[in-house]
């Protein structure tokens, strides 16, 4: 897991994370699983670099669901290593 996110709106509470691969999970929320990944998923290049880099995308996600009104805390769980 590369970041995990919660977003609140008054009483309702959503976990979703972005996965070493790229792509989001969010069990609880359908809707908003397909939406993060519609719209801010991360797709492997060629040589297996993700692009763009997840953490960009995460901050962007993030950006995104607050602006739509949501409360959102952000956290990385895993240090992005770029090969030299």
């Amino acid at each position: 897991m590369i970041a995990r996110m919660t977003l609140t709106m008054g009483e309702r509470r959503i976990h979703a994370s972005l996965l070493d691969d790229g792509q989001w999970t969010c069990p609880e929320d359908l809707l908003v699983h397909t939406f993060l990944n519609q719209v801010f998923a991360v797709t492997p290049e060629a040589g297996g670099a993700l692009h763009p880099p997840t953490h960009t995308i995460a901050n962007k996600a993030a950006n995104a669901v607050r602006d739509a009104g949501w409360a959102v805390d952000l956290q990385f769980i895993q240090a992005e290593h770029n090969a030299a």
